[in-house]
């Protein structure tokens, strides 16, 4: 079973008069227990009385408030001990800072997971607390399959800005055991692999997503991303992105087809160019993307 986090609800050290504590990875002397500060500086705050999350008294603040600069902008990371096999579940408490923010996505964060069984060894996903107001803490969560004897988990602040989300209430779940290789194996196919179009034409490349493991693709979806080279465009009112529902993926089933469109802008120099798309299984990269 994997171990609990240490210090999951940041109350050490506790804060009795200050509002808050910063840290930096060099720790200055005062290192955050528990905790690795990966880069730029975190608080941990004293939350409001009201404010409480399911008990907890402070929060993590992944960015330094009194500065609004890169080096700034903040993460953290801890390492827990894990079996290979097991299907664990890292829960945590979120809400938005009051405020109005000053650019897109300023309170966004990303949470890393590695490694990790499945297409790839990384699970990366970035998170968009709600800012309405009276939203309160909101339960978020990642779901993963542990690859190693130890798993590090990171929390890191995605962008600079005044303000940033609260974090706190870091819980670890597991359950089963198993080996590592009863997991689905996705895969995809470009088809067919070249296109031929002239300068102002629009093309149609298709692929298909399919799942050659012993077991279903676990999630919510499947995402098929396009991200062709210059100067080659996809066309317009067309989708970029295809998804397929992860319970649609079934171990031994055919695979599912998809298709984009992709159009060669009329000055486009003669030549060979690359279309290419990423595959990901809940924000899980494959390890090689589509090519044409």
């Amino acid at each position: 079973m994997a171990t609990e986090l240490r210090n999951a609800s940041f109350s050490d050290p506790p804060l009795t008069s200050e509002p808050f504590v910063q840290f930096t990875p060099d720790g200055g002397g005062r290192p955050l227990p528990g905790w690795k500060v990966t880069q730029g500086v975190v608080e941990v705050v004293r939350l409001p009385s009201g404010d409480a999350a399911d008990g907890a008294a402070q929060a993590l603040r992944l960015k330094n408030s009194k500065r609004a600069q890169d080096r700034d902008v903040g993460g953290v990371s801890q390492t827990i001990a894990t079996v290979p096999g097991e299907r664990v579940t890292i829960r945590w408490k979120e809400r938005a800072e009051p405020g109005v923010d000053s650019t897109p996505n300023e309170q966004r964060y990303t949470v890393l997971v590695k490694p990790v069984s499945g297409t790839s060894s990384t699970l990366q996903k970035h998170f968009d607390p709600d800012l309405g107001r009276d939203k309160g803490w909101v339960t978020r969560s990642v779901e993963f399959t542990a690859q190693s004897p130890t798993t590090t988990v990171s929390f890191t602040a995605y962008k600079t800005g005044a303000r940033s989300a609260l974090v706190t209430g870091v819980t670890v779940a597991s359950q089963g055991g198993g080996e590592v290789s009863s997991q689905p194996e996705l895969f995809a196919t470009a088809s067919p692999a070249v296109v031929s179009a002239k300068p102002g034409e629009t093309v149609t490349v298709a692929f298909s997503v399919g799942n050659r493991g012993p077991v279903p693709a676990r999630g919510e979806k499947v995402v098929v991303t396009l991200t062709p080279y210059p100067p080659l465009v996809p066309a317009q009112n067309t989708p970029a992105t295809v998804s397929f529902p992860g319970r649609q993926l079934t171990a031994g089933q055919p695979a599912l087809g998809g298709e984009f469109q992709v159009t060669v802008p009329a000055d486009a120099a003669s030549g060979t160019y690359t279309v290419q798309a990423v595959v990901t299984h809940d924000g899980i990269a494959l390890k090689e993307p589509l090519a044409w």
